[in-house]
């Protein structure tokens, strides 16, 4: 399928690159985000860059990934609905719940990238989830905290 579309050798070379452990994370958010934003989503030619990629997530460490760059991937992942690995959304939720149980931490989410991560989560359904509720409880926080701020 990929050869008759013409999307195969794109699709060989971006499975590759994301499968590389010298990727970094914000390449891996960017890819998946582009592609969900394309709607190229994870079946057919794009099959194994959304696998590549969700397994270069799982396999880095979140904390190394930049507040933009976990929203963005929450946002992919729930645009490619039924292809979202639970375990890599459930590490997105904790990190992102950690992340928002501290003032500091929480100052660098943007009030866009809390709402698309608040709406990736609801989006794929997990308030019980390892951390899909105190997500939107923590988000709810940090959102008061940034109209405090401003």
């Amino acid at each position: 399928a990929a050869a008759r579309t013409g999307w195969g050798e794109p699709c060989h070379v971006t499975a590759a690159l994301l499968s590389t452990q010298l990727v970094e994370p914000r390449v891996v958010s960017s890819v998946l985000h582009s592609l969900a934003a394309a709607r190229l989503t994870g079946h057919g030619p794009w099959e194994h860059v959304w696998r590549d990629g969700a397994s270069a997530a799982l396999a880095s460490d979140l904390r190394e990934y930049a507040p933009q760059a976990l929203s963005n991937l929450a946002w992919a992942l729930a645009h490619n609905r039924g292809s979202a690995p639970s375990d890599l959304l459930d590490a997105i939720a904790i990190e992102i719940t950690a992340r928002l149980s501290s003032p500091h931490s929480a100052r660098s989410f943007t009030p866009q990238g809390l709402a698309n991560t608040a709406w990736a989560f609801a989006e794929v359904s997990r308030p019980a989830s390892a951390g899909g509720a105190a997500i939107g409880a923590a988000a709810g926080r940090a959102a008061a905290l940034l109209l405090v701020l401003a």
